[in-house]
């Protein structure tokens, strides 16, 4: 994939993980909570569990864009 290409994947991938991020409750509110979260996390862990979903979302853009991470087959 280009360059180009990946920059917009990077930013793709910017904006949904700040949403998600941001906008944690609203997530919450959609989907519940996670008694797994909840357990293992502590008090607060469906929050928790959806910004680190946030920032792995970012970072998963982020080693995309470096070339570090890519989707399907490589080609040599």
């Amino acid at each position: 994939m280009a360059f180009i290409g990946r920059v917009f994947v990077f930013l793709i991938a910017l904006g949904l993980g700040l949403t998600v991020v941001l906008r944690t409750k609203w997530f919450v509110d959609i989907t519940g909570s996670s008694a797994w979260a909840e357990r293992s996390l502590g008090v607060g862990g469906s929050y928790t569990l959806w910004k680190g979903i946030g920032l792995l979302i970012i970072i998963g853009g982020f080693l995309f864009l470096l070339g570090e991470f890519t989707f399907g087959p490589t080609v040599q």
